[in-house]
């Protein structure tokens, strides 16, 4: 009962729901990049370096 209760004041306070946003949006940047700089080494790979 308790734990539904603490569920309901966080879905509440949009600060918590911000915060919550933020990190998914970092996340899916930081993935982002991450599959960029990937990408970008693997065509310099193939450039014969440099």
């Amino acid at each position: 009962m308790q734990e539904k209760a603490n569920q309901s004041l966080a879905h509440s306070d949009s600060r918590y729901l911000t915060i919550e946003n933020n990190r998914h949006i970092v996340g899916e940047i930081a993935g982002t990049l991450v599959l960029l700089a990937q990408q970008n080494i693997a065509i310099k790979g193939t450039q014969g370096g440099a």
